[in-house]
């Protein structure tokens, strides 16, 4: 248990954003309920490979007495003069940090090594290296430097084991860990005194709000129509609107420069149901239907499985597709790739066998299908023209309801699982095994990295294809309400809006 005086890492992290953040995960830390992010699966696996690197390193969560704490083992490991020590724990200069390598030099001198499972170096990693070079130089460490090992996003698997040497990448952060230290440590005494107040420091609720674990808690009673829900646009900060107290999006002035998305909410608002821009029924036109209704799901590993595959590349194992003729008349056909081979062949030719030599817009939910269908036609180029006249005929239903329609209850967020409840309030996600997309990503991960049996495959692979049929099928039923909508929407020569009445 660390000292009510000091801050772990991700209070800190949390601090960057909102000490009210920090002051309740300071808390839960005390009491024991905080949730803790160490052993995640993904991570693990990059850690157990990172390890590889340096034979003969010690892990402070595997060695020593029972009794001991990790920072009691990491002076133990020093002090047998092991040549690394894998999750080093520190705490001094007011907080406390985990080195994932603690590297030891021919000379005596210790190199830090921060893993990295994030592809790009930002403020995060400089922050973490830098609370990291303040910690060790407090704890008199004789330290050469900060290095961070990374996954380099050009490795390619080949066949074989995945050398770890040429797997990730290494670089210092040193220079850059010394120049953000002098802020770092500001912000660190700032929080420490913020965190030792007896009660909940004021802050301001805003944009920052979105990102936390305590979203539920300070943004969720707030009103539909709170300035914070505007949704993102390029234009004046919310959080200026609402310092200057534009506490609710209708009290924003028609002089304020505001964008079609947020003038659409902020009609919302102020008329206390649906926006729907007059142009919908226009725009609706290239979605038909008849139409096709297109889902993919596919696998994201930071360690790649499939050979020519790179870290954290999507693979596509499989798709669902719901498919209203002119009658209105509802099919459903879909493809799972069975765990094992490579999918990415069968999943490209079997869409092309359901859907390519038809002519009906194939409708989906922002690009992500568009991207995944332009790197199969990379990867198999004998598959590449059929591919693209599948891409060209993609129209995104997301664009649709971002550019041309707004409710309250979507809170700001054109998520297909934002979206959903208020567009198509029948359909649910109640009664699935799996309800989101990491969660598949998860599930037919699970399926290649262990042993299984058939019934548990069979049974994974059901739970899928019911996620994903569900997911085309809320496009249908979205898609649906706004042909009701369009067919309604009327406009006086004076702007006044008549809306019409949802049919199922």
């Amino acid at each position: 248990m660390l000292p009510d005086d000091v801050l772990d890492w991700w209070e800190y992290h949390e601090g960057r954003r909102c000490v009210l953040a920090a002051w309740k995960h300071h808390r839960q830390r005390a009491e024991g309920s905080r949730t803790s992010f160490d052993g995640h699966d993904q991570r693990e696996r990059v850690r157990g490979l990172a390890h590889l690197r340096w034979p003969g390193g010690h892990d402070t969560w595997q060695e020593g007495p029972l009794d001991s704490t990790l920072e009691q083992r990491t002076q133990q490991l020093i002090a047998q003069g092991v040549p690394a020590i894998f999750r080093a724990v520190f705490t001094a200069g007011g907080s406390s940090v985990s080195v994932d390598v603690l590297e030891r030099g021919r000379d005596g001198a210790w190199t830090a090594v921060l893993l990295a499972t994030r592809l790009q170096l930002d403020e995060f990693l400089i922050e973490q290296a830098a609370l990291t070079l303040h910690v060790l130089r407090a704890a008199n460490v004789a330290l050469a430097g900060i290095h961070l090992l990374h996954v380099d996003v050009k490795y390619a698997r080949v066949p074989g084991p995945i050398d770890p040497q040429v797997f990730f990448g290494r670089r210092s952060l040193t220079i850059r860990a010394a120049r953000a230290l002098p802020r770092v440590v500001t912000r660190l005494e700032h929080l420490k005194d913020m965190v030792a107040l007896p009660r909940m420091p004021e802050v301001a609720k805003g944009t920052h709000c979105g990102c936390c674990a305590f979203t539920a808690q300070c943004v969720d009673p707030l009103p539909a129509d709170w300035t914070g829900h505007f949704p993102h646009e390029p234009g004046p900060s919310v959080d200026e609107w609402i310092a200057r107290g534009f506490e609710r999006m209708g009290d924003v002035p028609e002089s304020e420069p505001i964008g079609p998305k947020r003038a659409r909410a902020r009609l919302a608002a102020r008329q206390g149901h649906l926006a729907v821009d007059p142009a919908l029924p226009e725009a609706l036109k290239a979605f038909g239907p008849p139409a096709f209704y297109l889902d993919f799901e596919c696998l994201v590993s930071l360690i790649p499985v499939f050979e020519g595959a790179r870290p954290a590349q999507h693979i596509p194992f499989q798709w669902s597709l719901h498919h209203v003729d002119g009658e209105g008349r509802l099919t459903h056909i879909d493809e799972i790739v069975p765990p094992g081979e490579d999918p990415r062949r069968r999943f490209a030719e079997s869409l092309i066998e359901a859907v390519g030599s038809y002519w009906e817009p194939i409708v989906v939910y922002s690009d992500y299908e568009s991207w995944r269908l332009q790197q199969l036609s990379d990867v198999f180029p004998d598959l590449a023209p059929a591919l693209q006249r599948i891409r060209g005929r993609l129209v995104d239903l997301l664009e649709l309801v971002r550019d041309h329609v707004y409710d309250l209850n979507f809170l700001g967020n054109y998520s297909l699982k934002a979206i959903g409840p208020v567009l198509a309030p029948g359909l649910t996600y109640k009664g699935l095994s799996i309800k989101d997309g990491l969660t598949a990503t998860r599930a037919y991960a699970s399926l290649i990295d262990a042993q299984v049996s058939e019934d548990d495959v069979a049974s994974a692979l059901h739970d899928l294809r019911r996620y994903s049929e569900r997911n085309t099928l809320a496009l249908v039923d979205v898609h649906r309400t706004l042909m009701n909508l369009a067919n309604g929407v009327t406009t006086t020569p004076e702007g006044e809006v008549a809306w019409p009445t949802v049919q199922g």
